[in-house]
Parts: C-alpha cells; structure tokens; sequence
C-alpha cells in the first residue's frame, strides 16, 4: 500500500516538474520583483485561464483560451514523454467530439483541461512565493472542482463555442494538423503553377542574379497579362468559376476543422 501511494504521488509531481519555465514564458515572468507580484496577481484572480487582450486585460467571457494550456499540455502530456506515448495508444478512448454533427473532430476532456490549469496555478503559486511546494498543494481539490464546474457551463451555455474551445484545445496541444475538408482540385492545382517561368529558367534559379530573375519573371508577367485578357474577352461572361455555379459554403452556426468556423474558409 505504501508502494502505491508512493508511486501515485511520484507520478503526480511528474505533471508539474520540469515545467515551471514553459509556464512562466507564456506571461513573460522572471524572478524579478516585478515578476513576481504579477504572479500574486494572476494567482489571486485566477487570470491565468482567461485569454490575454492587446490591452493587457484579460477577456473574462473567455476562460481557458490562454496560450498557457495548451503550451503546457504538448510539453507535459504531447512531447517525447511516457505520457504521449500513452495517450497515442488511447486516443480512441480520450478523445473524441462532444459535437454529433463533427465526430472527426476531436476534443480535449474536461479532466485533462481541469488538470492543466491546476499546474498552472502550482506553478504560478510557487513563484509568487519564492518556494517550490508539492504537487498539489492543499487546497488544489477545491480548484479543480472549480474547473470542472466551469467547462461544464460553458458546455450548457453553447455546445457549439464548446466544441470549438475543447478542439482547438486538441488541435494546438496536439499540433495536429486538421484535415482540409475542402481542398484545391486538379484544375485549380494546375492553374496556380507557372509552367512558362519553369520553363524559362530550367527549374533552376541558383545561376541567376535578381536582377536577371526579376527582369524574367517580370517580361512573363507581363505576357501572362495579355494571353488572360485575349482569352477572357472571348469567354462567355456568364461562365462560372470550374463550370459550376455558386460557390462552397460552410455552416454559419457551426465550427470547422480549426475549431473556429474553418468550414466558412472552404471557398477556393
């Protein structure tokens, strides 16, 4: 039993140890005296959480949007740790979309967000006093109750900016790259490479002064211009864009792939 309780308490400061600076770079903190009473601050308002304005003040209508979260989480549990390798092994069971119309895109759990922000706090708690406390501190339960209630209300008071939070959450912690729901076509692919300047050069621009570049890719320009407008004044006016009409559209109401609407973006 003794073993045990030794082991869950050695994991437990494994969440906090080693961190402290990634912390602290997020606010910019030193050991400065300056440094420090800021730290008192954000500790006792608990601003930590909140999304950090050009202002300087903190957007209260935005909790757990500081960088600080997900900065903490792809070092801590995202990283060349046995934590990453264990998430990697259970990524089907952690993590997954509370959103039915998006199941691809996953979310972060409230445990694992709650959990950050506890550290967080640790972290900020021993700079303020100048001690390095264990991991967690008395009082850190109440805390996280707190956090847990929170992400639950803001779940209750709109599924979709939840949805959008807890999996740009996932996609910033992770670095995961979102797929494109809606990329470039074969055409368009085509059309955005200049073959006439590749074909000038060779491929290769190493031998080439910028003057000699510039002039080039200068005269081509001026080419391309001609050749699009001669093909343009014969075209049908009323054609559109790769033959079809209308364009893409995403869902005003719902998120995207970045977790911010990215589906309105899908237009090409």
């Amino acid at each position: 039993m003794k073993y045990v309780a030794l082991r869950v308490i050695i994991e437990r400061k494994t969440l906090k140890t080693g961190f402290s600076s990634v912390v602290l770079t997020a606010f910019g903190l030193d050991y400065s005296e300056e440094s420090i009473e800021e730290a008192k601050r954000l500790v006792a308002n608990s601003d930590y959480i909140y999304q950090l304005l050009p202002s300087g003040d903190y957007d209260y209508s935005r909790p757990f949007s500081h960088n600080v979260i997900d900065k903490y989480l792809s070092a801590a549990l995202f990283s060349s740790t046995k934590y990453s390798r264990l998430l990697t092994s259970k990524k089907a069971t952690i993590f997954r979309s509370s959103f039915p119309q998006k199941p691809l895109e996953l979310e972060l759990p409230k445990a694992m967000v709650a959990m950050a922000a506890c550290v967080i706090h640790s972290i900020l708690q021993d700079h303020a006093k100048s001690v390095e406390e264990n991991f967690p501190p008395t009082g850190l339960h109440s805390l996280w109750t707190t956090f847990i209630a929170v992400l639950t209300n803001l779940e209750t008071a709109s599924r979709v900016n939840y949805h959008k939070l807890m999996h740009k959450l996932y996609l910033k912690s992770t670095r995961f790259v979102a797929p494109t729901q809606h990329g470039l076509s074969q055409d368009q692919i085509l059309q955005r490479i200049n073959f006439a300047a590749f074909a000038a050069n060779g491929g290769d621009d190493s031998d080439s002064s910028p003057s000699e570049l510039e002039e080039r890719h200068g005269v081509l320009r001026n080419e391309q211009g001609i050749a699009a407008s001669m093909s343009s004044s014969g075209a049908d006016s009323n054609a559109t864009f790769d033959g079809r009409e209308g364009t893409l559209s995403g869902e005003d109401d719902e998120p995207g792939v970045d977790g911010e609407g990215a589906e309105k973006n899908g237009k090409r």
